[in-house]
């Protein structure tokens, strides 16, 4: 197993310290079944809007990012409609806005995928942050940027050479069995994935069964890699504010 198929799978990584994720999970779990939207009807505005951005108040426990420390690519497979845009989006977001990744790679089939779906499409990084953390768009040179200075650059799986030369922290992948230039693509991603202590990615994918995904699977003869987190998404949401 070589260097650029290190793979891990992670849990959502929201704004706030790790230590509330759990909690906070749990007592949407608790609610979910029984009465969480009547329940919300009996509390101020205020602390409703707050909780319409709180992501592990509205996550399943596999949309968010495992609490373990070894893992370096979280794959994200599922159907339509199964919560993976809103997954990727969210650890992006969290990532951005506490810090914890300043340099980070958007990655999709073509530029306008990636702009249609991972940034303006319905769960993407424009429609889930707050007002005032909301990241504008620089159109001409194809990169987020977020109010406290981290950046997202977009890149194309169609155009795999426009990724060499640049450095992440962090990168979200978004329906790699799409890609039409797999391997060159994702191999020279791995290769900027080199910034700060524990650079990691994570791949929202359809679980097609192309060369590449088995081989971050570690099925059909292909070595599996311990630092991969396979995280299968569930049934499609109907719950999740937009």
């Amino acid at each position: 197993m070589t260097s650029q198929d290190r793979t891990a799978t992670a849990n959502t990584a929201p704004p706030r310290s790790s230590a509330c994720v759990p909690s906070l999970n749990a007592v949407s779990i608790a609610l979910r079944k029984t009465w969480k939207k009547k329940w919300l009807t009996l509390l101020p505005p205020d602390l409703v809007v707050h909780l319409t951005h709180e992501w592990p108040f509205w996550a399943r426990p596999d949309q968010l990012a495992p609490q373990h420390e070894d893992w370096f690519t979280w794959l994200v497979l599922g159907g339509r409609g199964a919560g993976k845009t809103r997954t990727g989006a969210e650890w992006v977001r969290g990532l951005a806005e506490t810090g914890a990744a300043s340099r980070i790679a958007l990655v999709g089939e073509t530029y306008q995928d990636v702009r249609e779906v991972m940034i303006d499409g319905e769960s993407g990084l424009m429609a889930i942050p707050r007002a005032k953390w909301r990241p504008s768009y620089e159109a001409s040179r194809r990169r987020l940027v977020w109010p406290n200075g981290a950046t997202a650059q977009c890149f194309s799986a169609e155009d795999p050479e426009g990724l060499r030369g640049y450095q992440f922290d962090a990168a979200w992948s978004d329906e790699l069995c799409k890609w039409r230039y797999a391997d060159t693509a994702w191999s020279n991603l791995q290769l900027g994935l080199r910034l700060g202590d524990r650079p990691r990615q994570v791949v929202t994918t359809t679980p097609r069964p192309t060369v590449l995904i088995k081989r971050l699977m570690g099925c059909q003869g292909h070595e599996s890699d311990p630092r991969v987190h396979l995280g299968e998404q569930g049934e499609p949401r109907r719950d999740v504010p937009q």
